[in-house]
């Protein structure tokens, strides 16, 4: 069995996976047998990478809802996310250049503001 055909068997079972860094967590653990433990050590780590890109999908969502607005840090994601977990989820985003932060908020990287020009970043036309 592969990550993604136990996680779908799992959550058909009434279990709910989250990833919490490098830990895996499964709610309620009163459902979970012994079957089903020894197939989620099997599989922790695929089962974490789909998790956190399953969240990181759910974040992207999110972004393209609000548009040109970005998002606030919280705001935007499930109410239930740690900041781990919404950490965890941008920062999937952030590797594949998806996303960037701009004065406190998270847009898709097409819909970002631009950065004010500095003293250190000359203009393109400057002389």
């Amino acid at each position: 069995m592969n990550a993604a055909r136990l996680l779908e068997t799992l959550t058909h079972q009434g279990l709910t996976l989250f990833a919490q860094g490098a830990r895996l967590i499964v709610r309620p653990g009163n459902l979970l047998t012994a079957n089903d433990e020894t197939l989620i050590r099997e599989h922790k780590e695929g089962l974490l990478r789909l998790l956190v890109e399953k969240d990181a999908a759910t974040l992207t969502a999110s972004l393209e809802q609000a548009g040109p607005a970005g998002l606030d840090w919280r705001e935007g994601t499930p109410a239930d996310w740690s900041d781990a977990r919404l950490l965890a989820a941008g920062e999937v985003l952030y590797a594949a250049g998806h996303m960037v932060n701009r004065n406190g908020r998270r847009y898709l990287k097409e819909r970002a503001p631009s950065l004010p020009l500095t003293a250190t970043t000359p203009a393109n036309d400057a002389p």
